[in-house]
């Protein structure tokens, strides 16, 4: 099952996504989102991928002024969260341009 919880407040939109899959090691945490990392429990167990989709995740997100961030328990899952900033709104309540 994964969850995913959208939040508006304080002029930022926050995006969790919430797993209760195999979760990633503490030692691993640090170097999740550099390229072509894989941590050692994912490629023990036959899942695929080549270590690319969290560092682009995390070059789109900063490239719209946002953060990344990861927390997880082995055994337990896997919380991702991204912050990003809402354009302000106008006197008319709608985005500036």
């Amino acid at each position: 099952r994964i969850d995913i919880i959208a939040q508006k407040s304080n002029g930022k939109l926050s995006l969790r996504v919430i797993d209760q899959g195999i979760g990633i090691p503490k030692d691993a945490l640090p170097h999740i989102f550099e390229k072509f990392y894989r941590v050692q429990s994912s490629t023990d167990s036959g899942i695929q991928g080549t270590g690319l989709g969290l560092v682009l995740a995390k070059e789109a997100v900063e490239a719209h002024g946002g953060v990344i961030r990861v927390e997880s328990e082995l055994g337990q899952g896997s919380q991702f969260t991204v912050e990003l900033p809402l354009p302000e709104e106008s006197e008319n309540g709608k985005p500036e341009s």
